[in-house]
């Protein structure tokens, strides 16, 4: 039997762990709301300075610098303001001031005929715990169909 100390350290543990997914669920969904709003510098705060991120495994950004392509680019630019991104479900995984999340993103476009999906994607974003928060440094995304890579993104997340 543990003592109350154990119990009350164990229960911090879980708490901890509970609100740390809870964060970083919160980031990836700012992260798509800073998009579609065409905030740049909300978007690259959710990511850290050094970050790689890599789109349909061929095109890789490095940094801010080069992430800025996200939302300043001419085919986002096209997009706007009439774009919305579902980020999720997904899963995460918390390990210490690691963690890993894996899912789904979506985009939405409205046009003259309506609304239509452009995109779905798999992804899988590594955190870390930075100063005061979570930051994404690395995002791997991966279009529906385009072959084994994207399910083995998804397969991570199992």
């Amino acid at each position: 039997m543990s003592t109350l100390e154990e119990q009350l350290e164990a229960l911090a543990a879980r708490v901890r762990a509970l609100e740390d997914e809870a964060e970083i669920g919160r980031l990836l969904v700012r992260y798509g709301f800073a998009v579609d709003t065409d905030d740049v510098e909300a978007m690259l705060s959710a990511f850290a300075p050094d970050a790689v991120i890599t789109v349909d495994s061929g095109r890789e950004m490095r940094g801010h610098e080069e992430a800025r392509e996200i939302v300043e680019g001419p085919i986002h630019q096209g997009y706007l303001p009439n774009c919305a991104h579902n980020i999720g479900p997904f899963t995460v995984e918390v390990h210490g001031d690691t963690a890993d999340a894996t899912g789904y993103s979506e985009v939405y476009l409205r046009d003259d005929g309506g609304f239509h999906v452009e995109r779905i994607s798999f992804n899988r974003w590594h955190l870390e715990r930075r100063g005061d928060g979570w930051m994404i440094t690395e995002r791997h995304t991966s279009l529906l169909g385009s072959g084994e890579g994207a399910h083995a993104l998804l397969r991570r997340g199992l």
